[in-house]
């Protein structure tokens, strides 16, 4: 397998927390060859260079802000034709930063390739669009592009939907370290620690890690040792952009003998000066997850975070740590001092926290739940075309229909011939009563329905009742919908059909409870129009209105109802939504150019495949016997335009069954990395 890597820095030290989960990733995954493009950065650093499974690219001139446009205009073109020689099988950014937007400019020179989205982004949201400014557009076609994402703590994978992606992100948080911060060094090396920097034994040192910005909350630990005795000291280990604003209020408070600017230190160093120290403290004012926290419990620390970000994640008040208010140092010391003073408090935190570290941030069992998200098939759209099969039975029998009726038949054929030439696969939902020979060739077609099952590409054979009823009469009672659902799988059994997805007349939906009992998984749902609950009147006015004003039709996801909740599985049945009805050609519907059927069909099926969702075409044969030659000369440019998008692999195209197949089909591998979020978060209420 090959991955191309987009991201804003490499895992040579010195790294932030993203590098580092890059790095034990591509270490952990030694079958897997991942090329890595990268702005420069640093001047010592090669243009190329091969570590082990990696190969890095380097761009620019090692002067960091330009490097990070120059490695966004040119990367996209390098791993082109690094692509075009040796395909990739996936695209993976780190970060929706800069390395997003490479690596979707990529894209658009491999529209087939799957996309993977990490999110890793410390900072507010709001503090990363404002830094987008006119460009986000831009940014969100970054998660909209992208056909998985996974995220290292929940707040971000709900970030990761609400700036567009359509799917259920992955929650994958990044890992520790456990050999090296579980090590316990002698009470001698944390003595001779403590006293270089000039820390007595009977001080409490409160230990921060952590890159010296606003967001980080550092001032606010400062400030709170003015709440404190005299022996709290804090140790403030990284460095960044407030580090002198920081050392002034350290002055200006008069904590000077008090507080210890460590300074930027190697990883290998921070497990001894963790347990050096008594209690870690990090006010943050927002964080993607805070590696720093685990990296403290698996020291055997307890710790003292707020509750934003991903840190909800982990942190579960009074069992893992303690909580203190951000913004807040009153908050901050209270927070310490409940660790201190309360019996027992300290030693289960620092219990708990070690087990949460060992058991949930392994590297080794996160990057193999990584291994499984990139080798996951890619997520596309589907398109399901539904053909309502009824003839006279539809119309209630209206005479004025016999024309439509009479053409049907040959509609069929015709239908089927595009059907194969595009090699799609549809779901005829028939009339049960079609299926029985009779003298009134408009309400028995038996040969009909050989003609669909002798097609050479699959098509599916639904239920679309046994005599068309409104079932959502009052008057159509559940033991009338029994009557129906029998009288259907009998006959359908004498002919050799299976049926397994219903279409209710009219898409009245009624006794959904019932369609499990006698086999069915699958009904269509009620189009999802914008109009939709509307008087009558006005959803006809609505209707025409939408036609003509060409507005997108819905796409959706299939929505499971359960009817048996103490029976695992047994009588649930899924609802597939309808998405548009190709309108016949009478009445007001003759004056609507076939263009506008097939432009609002494409429209519908582009959505789909942007979102990952279902687009869901019906018809009714008859219908488009109103005017055979036109209505399916529109209906083929929607085909020509599925198999276009069938073949970019934007989208299936599937049967109603088939989508309920593969929804319930047994995993490959067990769903470890989608259920890595609940096992972490499950762990505060045991």
């Amino acid at each position: 397998m090959r991955i191309a890597v987009f991201a804003a820095d490499d895992f040579i030290p010195p790294v932030g927390g993203a590098e580092v989960a890059l790095g034990e990733i591509i270490k952990r995954n030694p079958e897997i060859h991942f090329d890595l493009f990268v702005p420069k950065n640093f001047k010592d650093r090669p243009r190329i260079q091969q570590i082990n499974n990696a190969t890095i690219y380097r761009f620019g001139f090692a002067w960091p802000k330009f490097d990070k446009i120059w490695f966004m205009v040119l990367a996209p073109f390098y791993a082109r034709s690094r692509h075009a020689h040796e395909p990739y099988d996936l695209a993976w950014s780190m970060m929706a930063s800069y390395g997003g937007f490479a690596c979707l400019f990529f894209t658009w020179f491999a529209p087939k390739i799957k996309m993977l989205l990490t999110l890793q982004e410390g900072d507010p949201p709001e503090y990363i669009l404002k830094r987008v400014g006119i460009f986000r557009p831009l940014f969100r076609r970054i998660f909209c592009r992208a056909n998985e994402v996974q995220a290292i703590s929940r707040f971000l994978a709900q970030w990761g939907r609400d700036m567009g992606f359509q799917g259920t992100p992955t929650v994958i948080p990044n890992g520790v370290d456990l050999a090296l911060f579980t090590a316990k060094i002698t009470s001698e090396e944390r003595q001779n620690i403590r006293q270089r920097f000039g820390f007595a034994e009977t001080d409490v040192v409160l230990v921060t890690v952590s890159r010296l910005v606003l967001k980080n909350g550092t001032g606010d630990l400062i400030s709170s040792l003015t709440k404190l005795p005299e022996n709290y000291k804090a140790l403030i280990i990284g460095f960044g952009e407030d580090q002198k604003k920081l050392e002034a209020l350290t002055a200006e408070k008069n904590l000077t003998n008090r507080v210890v600017f460590a300074g930027r230190r190697d990883q290998s160093e921070l497990p001894n000066l963790l347990q050096s120290s008594d209690i870690f403290v990090r006010p943050s004012l927002s964080e993607g997850l805070g590696n720093s926290f685990i990296e403290a419990m698996a020291a055997s620390l307890p710790i003292v975070g707020t509750p934003v970000g991903g840190i909800p994640d982990f942190l579960f008040d009074g069992e893992t740590g303690v909580f203190c208010q951000p913004s807040n140092p009153d908050s901050v010391a209270a927070a310490v001092l409940r660790i201190q003073n309360e019996d027992g408090l300290k030693q289960k935190l620092v219990e708990n926290g070690r087990r949460l570290a060992i058991e949930k941030f392994d590297w080794t069992s996160i990057s193999q739940a990584m291994q499984r998200l990139f080798k996951k098939p890619s997520r596309r759209g589907i398109f399901m075309f539904t053909l309502d099969t009824e003839l006279a039975w539809g119309m209630q029998g209206d005479k004025r229909w016999t024309k439509e009726f009479e053409g049907a038949r040959q509609v069929v054929t015709d239908l089927l011939v595009l059907l194969d030439k595009y090699k799609i696969s549809a779901t005829w939902a028939f009339v049960g009563q079609l299926f029985l020979s009779g003298e009134d060739h408009l309400r028995h077609a038996p040969e009909m329905l050989q003609s669909v099952r002798q097609c050479p590409t699959l098509q599916e054979i639904g239920c679309h009742s046994f005599s068309h009823p409104i079932m959502d009469d009052p008057n159509f009672k559940a033991d009338d919908m029994d009557a129906e659902l029998s009288n259907c799988v009998t006959v359908a059994k004498t002919v050799g059909v299976e049926l397994r997805s219903f279409v209710y007349p009219q898409n009245r939906v009624a006794h959904v409870d019932r369609l499990s009992q006698y086999g069915f998984t699958c009904y269509r749902g009620q189009d999802q129009n914008w109009y939709r609950g509307l008087s009558k009147v006005l959803n006809k006015i609505a209707h025409v209105v939408d036609e003509y004003l060409l507005i997108t039709p819905p796409t959706g996801l299939p929505v499971k109802h359960s009817h048996a909740p103490y029976d695992a599985g047994r009588g649930d049945v899924w609802e597939i939504p309808g998405g548009y009805f190709y309108p016949h050609k009478r009445g007001w519907a003759k004056f609507l150019p076939i263009s506008f059927r097939s432009h609002k069909a494409i429209s519908g099926l582009h959505k789909a495949a942007s979102r990952h969702e279902v687009f869901h075409l019906w018809t009714h044969p008859f219908n488009l016997a109103s005017d055979p030659k036109r209505l399916l000369q529109g209906l083929e440019e929607v085909f020509k335009e599925v198999a276009r998008l069938r073949d970019q692999g934007q989208i299936d195209v599937m049967t109603m069954a088939q989508v309920v197949e593969r929804i319930t089909a047994p995993q490959a591998h067990p769903p470890q990395a989608e259920n890595y979020e609940l096992r972490i978060t499950n762990f505060g209420r045991l």
